[in-house]
């Protein structure tokens, strides 16, 4: 049973930078789709840029915990 327990903390330790960022884009994009909701003039575009950039965060976030943890 304490094995599992190390593990699931591990997985958790590895991804909290992770999580956080989903957190993070999730408190961004649920105000933002709540406003394009809410206004009539409807383009879906007007909403990609932030998007892309929360992608973009991912990706980065991702690659450089991905370097960090090779050069440990």
């Amino acid at each position: 049973m304490a094995e599992n327990a190390d593990m699931v903390v591990e997985v958790v330790e590895r991804k909290q930078q992770f999580l956080v960022m989903a957190l993070f884009a999730f408190c961004i994009v649920l105000p933002i789709v709540g406003g394009y909701n809410s206004t009539e003039n409807k383009t879906w575009w007007t909403m990609l840029p932030v998007f892309i950039i929360i992608i973009i965060s991912f990706l980065v976030v991702g690659l450089f915990d991905k370097f960090r943890s090779s050069n440990s």
